[in-house]
């Protein structure tokens, strides 16, 4: 009777830990903060800040196709210019993880100040979505024409 018990409670531990949400904040210490840093603050004129980051909620997936795709190009944010380039994490990380990490560090780091009450939380049926979209990739064209569209509102 106690090895039956002892069973069950073992396979619900591993079909809840199986379900657990991955962790957004764990997620950004492994794989972001190397280049954006633990504060976010980013490297002037090497990497951008995540720290009071505007373009985090540009657009919903805006930041999920950096994560996925990476961007290359000229940027600037919060007055600095870098022309770098971020890696794509679309083989790494997973949907849901990507998901996560943007949640994490659109709540982290002041970030939350500037959420629009209207944008829902990125979810990882939208990440999903992306990696199926023609041009999605093309992220540095994207927030180019995110730009455009921000100041004609």
């Amino acid at each position: 009777m106690r090895l039956r018990a002892f069973a069950f409670a073992l396979a619900a531990q591993s079909c809840v830990a199986a379900h657990a949400q991955p962790d957004g904040r764990a997620i950004f210490n492994q794989q972001c903060t190397a280049c954006h840093q633990p504060d976010a603050k980013g490297v002037p004129g090497q990497f951008p800040p995540l720290a009071g980051n505007a373009d985090l909620f540009v657009a919903r997936d805006f930041p999920a196709r950096v994560v996925l795709f990476g961007l290359r190009g000229k940027i600037t944010v919060k007055g600095q210019v870098i022309d770098g380039t971020m890696p794509p994490l679309g083989d790494v990380l997973k949907d849901d993880e990507i998901a996560a990490v943007v949640t994490y560090v659109r709540g982290a780091f002041g970030n939350d100040a500037l959420a629009p009450k209207t944008m829902p939380p990125l979810d990882a049926a939208t990440v999903a979505a992306l990696r199926t979209l023609k041009d999605a990739d093309q992220t540095f064209a994207y927030r180019k024409m995110l730009g455009r569209r921000m100041k004609r509102q």
